[in-house]
């Protein structure tokens, strides 16, 4: 099977389409009247693995292409659709178009039952008002379960959401796919990418990125890309800019906007809505993000201009060192690897460090004298920027400031954060994301005087006693010797009760042992 392009010949330019109309990707078949009988796609389609429309009419209706697509066995929601006017004439620049949109629908992964969800539109053109309504499907979000870290107190999405459309309940997340919007935000909220969208996944938007910046194919010069709305009927005809469709710019984290660059992108653009106002209210949170981003690019000494919140008259040259990308750098967990790859390019090699709300990157500080290293914080972390493990008879807590994704859920589960033992700042670092993990805190670990296994950190003791004052000293004498299943088997003997309270575990276990060979060999003897 194979990837079939039809484009509907009554808008194309030049005489004879069906000469010059080629892709090395997919088969290509020029159709004359496309645009007004959606039943042609059934015809030719049928067998084909995925389907590009290039249409010359933006009065098409969706639910009967949808339907044809579905004759043809086609998964609807995978359908790409290419707008021949977009192209402005330009021969070169429609097939350039047409294979990024190839490259993105052979990433398409297919979608569930639970992607899918039916409407009839409201009729928005004249031909649609003397036609039957057809319904169409639009894509909706998905949960992989096995990703999702709900179980660790992440929220992201629910807070992302902009309609109330996922809920928490019985500690799982769902999605209500009436009052879905199918905007995004909560697929690019997600910092472990839980939550999926199959008609927009980063490898999608890799693949189409990548092949709008292939210097072999296209017109020459530089090239920008453009994200731009799902929603919004404006044909983007802007010379040297390329569109890039998703469901609402408003999705388009500070490292979309930055990740173009890194494949020889001049410049990165994103079309508040197009049409006006952002219905979901997103345009603040998008200009926040493109601030950021020129802020960032200036610290590194390239131009501001080479992101934008529109398209720009002039196109800059390509920033040096491009095709630099080694980890998917459209995930939502990827934006401290993209800065990071970013600030190696940088054409003066100087360090950056400033504060923005629009960061999509953080540093976490803990403070010594009132953190108890009981690892909350890093046991919620969804991303391991945080991570707490033993060492040497101690624990203690270590953070990677390019795993940091600044979601505020270790702030938000200290139990000592009234104490001021932990604080988030959106802060960009060029040395935070250079220097891997660095250790923030940690607390030697009093053992257990029976068993030898650890009870608990030692500062975590001190603040317990602290809280049960001079009164419980007996309570606390068993809470600092003994672990919890040694404190249910009964009262201490009196070796025990001779111990010393605090060990470090690995002179604890060693007493211990001593202890056990001791008894031991006093049986033996007997």
């Amino acid at each position: 099977m194979s990837t079939l392009v039809l484009a509907c010949a009554d808008r194309l330019p030049g005489v004879t389409p069906e000469e010059w109309l080629w892709l090395e990707a997919a088969e290509v078949r020029v159709v004359r009247g496309l645009c007004n009988d959606p039943e042609l796609i059934a015809r030719h389609a049928d067998g084909v693995s995925s389907l590009v429309l290039a249409m010359c009419s933006a009065d098409f209706v969706s639910g009967p292409v949808q339907a044809a697509a579905r004759r043809a066995g086609l998964d609807p929601l995978g359908l790409e659709i290419v707008d021949v006017r977009a192209a402005n004439g330009d021969i070169e620049r429609l097939i350039l178009l047409l294979e990024a949109a190839v490259a993105r629908a052979q990433c398409f992964a297919g979608s569930a039952p639970e992607n899918a969800r039916m409407i009839f539109p409201k009729a928005v053109t004249r031909r649609a008002l003397l036609k039957l309504r057809i319904a169409e499907y639009v894509a909706v979000p998905s949960i992989e379960p096995s990703r999702c870290v709900a179980d660790r107190g992440c929220r992201a999405c629910v807070e992302a959401c902009p309609r109330g459309a996922i809920v928490l309940s019985d500690g799982a997340i769902s999605i209500d796919p009436a009052p879905c919007d199918a905007c995004g935000l909560c697929t690019t909220a997600c910092p472990v990418q839980a939550i999926v969208d199959p008609t927009v996944t980063p490898a999608q938007l890799d693949a189409q990125v990548r092949t709008l910046l292939d210097p072999s194919s296209g017109p020459s010069g530089p090239r920008g890309i453009l994200f731009s709305c799902r929603r919004s009927r404006r044909v983007e005809t802007a010379p040297g800019w390329y569109p890039v469709v998703v469901p609402c710019t408003g999705m388009a984290p500070a490292s979309w906007l930055l990740a173009p660059l890194l494949l020889g992108a001049a410049a990165v653009a994103v079309r508040l809505c197009g049409d006006g106002e952002c219905p979901l209210g997103r345009d603040e949170a998008a200009l926040e993000r493109v601030a950021f981003c020129r802020r960032l690019l200036g610290s590194m000494g390239w131009s501001q201009d080479r992101v934008a919140a529109a398209p720009g008259d002039v196109l800059l040259a390509p920033v040096p060192g491009s095709d630099h990308a080694d980890h998917n750098i459209f995930a939502p967990g990827a934006a401290g690897h993209v800065l990071h790859a970013l600030a190696e390019q940088g054409s003066d090699g100087s360090a950056f460090v400033f504060e923005h709300p629009g960061s999509p990157v953080g540093i976490v500080e803990i403070r010594a004298d009132a953190c108890t290293a009981c690892g909350m914080c890093a046991r919620t972390c969804p991303t391991e920027a945080l991570v707490v493990a033993p060492r040497d008879g101690a624990v203690e807590i270590t953070f990677d400031g390019v795993r940091c994704t600044a979601c505020g859920q270790c702030v938000a589960s200290c139990p000592e954060v009234a104490h001021g033992a932990i604080a988030l700042r959106r802060v960009a670092s060029r040395d935070a994301l250079a220097q891997g993990a660095t250790r923030l805190a940690g607390s030697d670990v009093a053992s257990c005087v029976r068993c030898g296994r650890p009870v608990a950190p030692h500062a975590m003791l001190q603040r317990v006693a602290g809280l049960l004052g001079p009164k419980e000293r007996r309570v606390m004498q068993i809470l600092e010797r003994y672990c919890l299943d040694c404190r249910a088997i009964g009262s201490p003997g009196a070796d025990e009760r001779e111990s010393p309270t605090y060990r470090s575990g690995g002179e604890a276990a060693t007493m211990h042992r001593r202890d056990q060979l001791a008894r031991v060999g006093r049986i033996h003897l007997e």
